[in-house]
């Protein structure tokens, strides 16, 4: 015989949003010998996010040469929870150097357009072709030779024309270059299944790019390393990959954990709806005897809690009993 349990965001326990229980009628229900349960379909909305505060990832800081050889550090700087992209987080760095004066700029209104052009002391970009990230960062010119390295009227961080100055000691040594730059800093203990900024970019824990003195080039440049750790991992871009669906009435003797009852992609994009039908037939073996209850818990690709925004959820479930 076979039975359909739907459940929605009315079956919704704990505060994550990502654990489902449905509460059989009568006090309980006494499961056979020789059931299944399968996955009919799953529709949840893409609504967790990739940097907060609960994963540990939304803080970062960077050092800037100062004066003849010092160095100051910047931050520690949050990021406020959500979800972004390289592209984003780039940005959201780049808005901090300029609050902090540190670019370089080139007040176009001189040659009669509008606006303000600005060149920052670090960028970090997407290398598809290496399969990770790229974070590149000037050789920090003198004062006087940023004309001479960007072109004809920039200049660096001075307070005029509507800007912010350089905050700190500009650096001070050097030729027309100083041989120094600008380093980000990843923290925390990472390995493969954490979820650090430093595993959603691409980078060990470490500053980068790893050389920052003694420069000759205009820019130097630091690939995305956890590809070359033991065991490799890529760049995470988002905590979940892959979404495992775990059920508390699922019996597996020969893996562990004993609970899962399936698994699915990521099929769309954030803020939208991930629509699951399974392509076989994935019924698994359940545990018998009476259960009050049937928990569905979703957790990432290595098992890591699941923070969803948005509990309204589709799950239909298939019970087969002999």
């Amino acid at each position: 015989m076979s039975y359909n349990i739907t459940l929605n965001s009315s079956n919704v326990i704990g505060v994550n949003n990502n654990t489902f229980q449905y509460n059989f009628i009568n006090g309980g229900v006494n499961i056979p010998e020789g059931s299944t349960i399968g996955v009919s379909q799953i529709t949840i909305p893409y609504s967790w996010r990739n940097i907060s505060a609960i994963l540990g990832n939304n803080t970062w800081s960077y050092q800037m040469p100062s004066g003849a050889s010092g160095t100051t550090t910047y931050g520690t700087y949050t990021i406020p929870d959500g979800f972004y992209s390289v592209s984003d987080l780039n940005d959201l760095i780049q808005a901090q150097f300029r609050a902090n004066g540190h670019y370089w700029y080139f007040h176009s209104a001189v040659i009669g357009q509008s606006g303000i052009v600005y060149i920052y002391p670090l960028t970090i970009t997407t290398n598809t072709s290496l399969y990770t990230n790229v974070i590149q960062s000037y050789n920090i010119p003198l004062t006087a030779s940023v004309a001479t390295i960007f072109g004809t009227g920039y200049v660096a961080g001075d307070g005029n024309n509507g800007t912010i100055a350089w905050s700190g000691t500009y650096p001070t040594v050097g030729t027309t270059l100083t041989g120094r730059c600008c380093q980000i800093t990843f923290s925390g203990t990472q390995t493969a299944k954490t979820t650090l900024l430093g595993n959603i970019l691409g980078f060990t824990p470490a500053s980068y790019p790893t050389t920052a003195t003694g420069l000759t080039a205009l820019i130097s440049s630091s690939n995305g390393n956890t590809l070359q750790q033991v065991p490799p991992y890529p760049a995470l871009a988002t905590q979940v990959n892959g979404v495992i669906v775990r059920c508390n009435l699922v019996e597996n003797n020969v893996f562990s954990p004993s609970d899962i009852l399936d698994s699915f992609p990521i099929t769309a994009t954030y803020g939208s709806n991930i629509n699951y039908l399974p392509i076989n037939d994935n019924m698994v073996k359940m545990k018998k005897g009476k259960h009050s209850n049937l928990t569905i818990t979703f957790s990432d690709q290595s098992f890591n809690t699941m923070y969803c925004l948005d509990p309204n959820v589709l799950i239909t479930l298939i019970i087969n009993t002999p």
